[in-house]
């Protein structure tokens, strides 16, 4: 019988509340694999639940010289808090295990999925630090139990922390891509192309590094470590992907390269080696892409004609799942083009929807809108309607407010502030002496940066930069203007 069968059947015998049996099959395993910290730590476990605290303390020792990070399953688990004889070598572990734990938050810090976990971890460890010093060790280990719960309930989380101890610092979110798409191949013929031109300074790495067989999560370390800009020569192209035609494009948290053509096509590229992921082919014309922060790629389209300039397929605003490029849901626009598009921090996504050329007489919209969807579900939380019929930009402030640019034809351009929340107008402003507003642009103190341009009516179009202007995001102020052909620009 194999040592992980008699723990398994330990485990069985102490649901059973069978302790004494429990401890014969975890004795049994030790003899077995006496090498394998899991199996110590098992048998301290059930020898301190009968009453064995010297036996238990031996071998939470060995198990926790053999494996460290079982300090803190030690610390946390309720049979050896129980008994007299290990509460000093769990005090005495104390230190270790909030320094494991802080080692794994820093680690995941960056890391998107524990942004909304730091500070709930950071909470608990202050908890139980001072559960430990009012003496209420039963508290501490609950506590410690459940803020590593917190942690070790993320994907790949253990692995990571794994990472970390090696000593080498990296790039934690691309190593999560890495683990969750478990691509082997890809990444060892990465690394064989990388180590052709390796330079690094730091010994750890360097070792690694010389290794004949690296294991897969020493691999993942030396393509993800912050020395990785040593393993390709500086401004050294990497790969390249030809395209058709027009394109937009967006880049997700891991790294991972999105495009949409203009024509329909929509492919994702791995960014160390620019291999493509997935590929997609939409029946219309492509306006933009753009990645949420919770994964997931949204694509707009213009829809597509006939030969008549009659719409065939309609508009339609798609999100995608951005590690396979399958669909989670779809809107359709109608007779509006989904032409623009910002992401709040939430994973809300607004679109800008405006009216379509292909469209005639009285079927053709007359007017924009504005609308705010769910970014997982596609619900639709608001739309508000702008008296023009161009779109000409949108941007996103860091207080959630959706700062818009309109225009019609010949007859001036506004730009909008709408809440975040429900598409309320904050404030509107005409921008003076201008047909269009080509760009729109948000600094970090939320002033809103726009290129403004005029109707010249003696060529019949529109002339391109025809100035700037500096308009303040919190009321719509004009701050200062910059007129370029007056100026000399």
């Amino acid at each position: 019988m194999a040592a992980e069968s008699y723990i398994q059947a330990g485990a069985a015998h102490y649901a059973l509340s069978r302790f004494d049996e429990a401890v014969k099959m975890a004795e049994r395993a030790v003899r077995l694999r006496p090498d394998e910290g899991k199996h110590h730590f098992y048998l301290a476990k059930y020898q301190a639940r009968v009453g064995n605290g010297v036996t238990a303390v031996e071998h939470l020792e060995k198990s926790v010289g053999l494996v460290p990070e079982m300090a803190l399953a030690a610390v946390a688990d309720f049979d050896l808090n129980r008994s007299e004889g290990v509460l000093d070598v769990l005090n005495r572990m104390d230190t270790r295990v909030m320094s494991a734990l802080q080692s794994k938050l820093t680690v995941l810090q960056g890391w998107p999925q524990m942004d909304v976990k730091a500070q709930e971890v950071r909470d608990l460890l202050v908890a139980a630090e001072k559960a430990l010093n009012d003496g209420d060790f039963v508290q501490r280990a609950l506590t410690l139990r459940t803020a590593n719960s917190c942690v070790e309930r993320l994907p790949f989380a253990g692995q990571l922390a794994e990472l970390a101890n090696l000593g080498v610092s990296f790039n934690a979110t691309l190593a999560e891509s890495l683990l969750r798409q478990d691509k082997r191949e890809e990444v060892e013929q990465l690394w064989v192309e990388r180590s052709k031109e390796l330079v690094v300074s730091n010994p750890k790495l360097a070792k690694l590094a010389a290794k004949s067989e690296p294991t897969w999560l020493e691999l993942i370390l030396l393509v993800t470590a912050e020395e990785a800009q040593h393993f390709c020569k500086p401004g050294s192209q990497r790969w390249e992907v030809p395209v058709a035609g027009r394109m937009s494009c967006a880049i997700g948290l891991d790294g991972t390269v999105c495009i949409g053509e203009y024509r329909g096509r929509v492919l994702a590229l791995a960014p160390a080696s620019g291999k493509t992921l997935w590929e997609l082919a939409i029946k219309a014309h492509l306006t933009f892409v753009a990645i949420g922060p919770g994964g997931a790629l949204f694509v707009g389209t213009s829809g597509r004609s006939d030969s008549h300039r009659h719409l065939e397929v309609f508009p339609k605003l798609y999100a995608l799942d951005v590690l396979t490029g399958q669909e989670l849901w779809d809107f359709e626009a109608g007779a509006l083009e989904v032409t623009k598009a910002v992401i709040g921090a939430d994973g809300t996504v607004y679109v800008g929807l405006a009216p379509s050329s292909y469209v005639q007489g009285s079927d053709r919209e007359q007017s924009c809108v504005v609308a705010a969807f769910e970014g997982r579900s596609g619900a639709k939380r608001w739309s508000t309607p702008l008296p023009f019929d161009l779109l000409n930009g949108m941007a996103i402030g860091s207080a959630g407010t959706i700062y818009v640019s309109a225009s019609r034809h010949r007859q001036g351009c506004k730009v909008f502030a709408l809440d975040g929340r429900s598409g309320a107008s904050r404030w509107n402003v005409e921008v003076k002496q201008a047909s269009v507003v080509a760009g729109l642009a948000l600094g970090g103190d939320d002033t809103l940066y726009c290129i403004f341009s005029d109707w010249d009516s003696t060529i019949n179009c529109v002339i391109t930069a025809h100035g700037f202007v500096a308009i303040d995001g919190r009321d719509g102020r004009e701050i200062w203007r910059f007129n370029a052909r007056r100026e000399g620009g």
